[in-house]
């Protein structure tokens, strides 16, 4: 199966894309899929530093934090939810979870995609407060794609595949992890004020 191919059954078949994880964790397409959601979410922050800020001093380093920052999260969510599973008699092993958490980010880089369009398009359309409008599409854009992929269905799929945990328990796990990063995402976004 190709890259792409996986690509595709992770959109729109996530069951049958996570199926083989527990006997082949697929950290290579992992470590691709992770690292394109990375530069996607750098050029996304560098974006929206610009639209912003106007000026370009930080946006190297906007863009350097923000890509590291998806891989300290892929690092830490593979971490947690392997320890959680094995807790709770999960059977998969570590390079399990970064396989399935790593490309749990393919619909991450389909939102992030299009946030990097609205980024540059809603200004256009928008007349007043261009860049609220693109601070809480881009939220929306986020939720998505992580209900969608970390910590969301995709994870779900995974846990169920490559941890070989019962189906509620990693709906619990899933949804614990879920909530906790939303909640964080939606108040540091100062949306609620």
């Amino acid at each position: 199966m190709t890259i792409l191919d996986r690509f595709s059954m992770l959109l729109f078949q996530p069951d049958a894309a996570t199926y083989d994880l527990y006997h082949e964790p697929l950290f290579r397409e992992a470590i691709i899929f992770v690292t394109i959601y990375a530069a996607l979410s750098g050029l996304s922050s560098v974006l929206v530093v610009a639209m912003d800020v106007g000026g370009s001093g930080f946006l190297f380093i906007t863009f350097l934090g923000s890509f590291l920052v998806v891989y300290l999260m892929w690092v830490f969510l593979s971490v947690a939810l392997h320890v959680a599973a094995s807790a709770w008699g999960g059977s998969g092993v570590l390079p399990n979870a970064f396989g399935y958490v790593g490309l749990a980010t393919a619909p991450m880089i389909l939102t992030t995609t299009v946030a990097i369009i609205a980024i540059l398009v809603l200004p256009m359309v928008v007349e007043d407060d261009p860049q609220g409008a693109v601070k809480n599409f881009n939220l929306i854009l986020t939720l998505v794609g992580m209900a969608w992929g970390w910590p969301g269905i995709l994870c779900y799929f995974g846990m169920r595949n490559a941890e070989r945990l019962d189906s509620f328990k990693a709906f619990i796990l899933v949804f614990f992890a879920f909530c906790l990063l939303a909640g964080f995402i939606v108040v540091s976004s100062n949306v609620l004020e």
